[in-house]
């Protein structure tokens, strides 16, 4: 399984990366997850913590700009 951060916003760059991710982690027979913190950065730890309770084989954080 894998975790990811989704950034706030429409960004074609990133929907183009996220979709990689996906193919890449769905060919290679993992899970991927992604999820959105709206900046909240209370949320944005819980959230990484809760995938490294899960013991996530890769964690990408992935932010604006």
């Amino acid at each position: 399984m894998t975790g990811g951060r989704r950034p706030r916003g429409r960004r074609p760059l990133f929907r183009r990366d996220r979709q990689g991710l996906l193919h890449e982690t769905k060919r290679r027979g993992y899970l991927a997850l992604i999820s959105q913190d709206q900046r909240d950065p209370r949320a944005e730890l819980a959230r990484i913590r809760a995938l490294r309770a899960h013991r996530v084989t890769l964690l990408v954080l992935a932010g604006p700009g």
